[in-house]
Parts: structure tokens; sequence; C-alpha cells
């Protein structure tokens, strides 16, 4: 394969994870709103549902441009930064659950979002992990 082909097969399977990963979030955000609309519990679940679905865009759209930044220089430190972005992933998490929890003053509105962002973080971590090990199956099959 050249370079040239590589190259665009990067770009390729970095954009196809970002809008793959943008509509995962953008199906939970709906569902999570549907299910507040059926349990009457709507006007709780809108700063909690911002914070968490809006983490998630940030990081995928971080993760997805940063991958292929890397996949483009140097394919071989592709195993680095899977662990560096997931150690990093799981930092920013741990940083916005705990600053989510010294500003909310209501208890259930804290379980609440806790809740939410841990089905969107699994989510997205499980997802992440197929795609890319489909990605590298790829990646080697065509070297």
């Amino acid at each position: 394969m050249t370079e040239v082909q590589e190259n665009h097969m990067m770009r390729k399977a970095a954009v196809t994870y970002i809008i793959q990963s943008l509509t995962i979030i953008a199906v939970m955000t709906v569902l999570a709103l549907l299910s507040a609309g059926v349990w009457g519990s709507l006007s709780m679940i809108g700063v909690p549902l911002a914070v968490a679905a809006g983490f998630q865009v940030f990081a995928s759209l971080t993760y997805g441009l940063a991958w292929r930044a890397v996949a483009s220089s140097s394919s071989a430190s592709l195993p680095t930064f899977y662990l560096a972005a997931s150690g990093l992933r799981m930092i920013a998490g741990i940083a916005t659950v705990l600053i989510y929890l010294f500003l909310a003053d209501d208890e259930m509105q804290i379980r609440f979002f806790v809740f939410l962002f841990l089905v969107y973080y699994l989510v997205l971590l499980i997802y992440d992990t197929l795609y890319f090990v489909r990605v590298e199956k790829k990646i080697h099959r065509n070297a």
C-alpha cells in the first residue's frame, strides 16, 4: 500500500469514527430525553444530560482528530496512543464528575448525572475498542 493510500485510509477511518461516535451520542441523548419525558423528569435532566453528552462530544472529536494525526505520522505509535488517550479520557472524566459534584446541590440530580455519565462513558468506551480493533486489523491486513 502506498503512503497516499495509507493516509487516505487513516483519514477515512478518523472521519468514520467521528461520525459514528457523534451518532451514538445523539441517539443516546434522544433516548435519555424520551425516557425522561415518559417518567416525568424532563426538568431534572437538562444540565446533567448536557454535561455528559458535551463531554463525550468533545472527547470523541479530540480522540478522532488526535488518532488521525498519530496514525498519519507514525502508525507504530498507535499502541502508545491508545493507552495514553484512554488514560487522559479517564482522568478528564473523573475531573468532570468531581467538578459537577462540587457545583451541583440537588442530590437526585447528582445521582442522575453520575448514572448518565457512566452510561455514556461505558458505551463509547466499548464502541472505541471495537472500532479501533477493527481498524487495526484492516491496517495490518493491508500492510
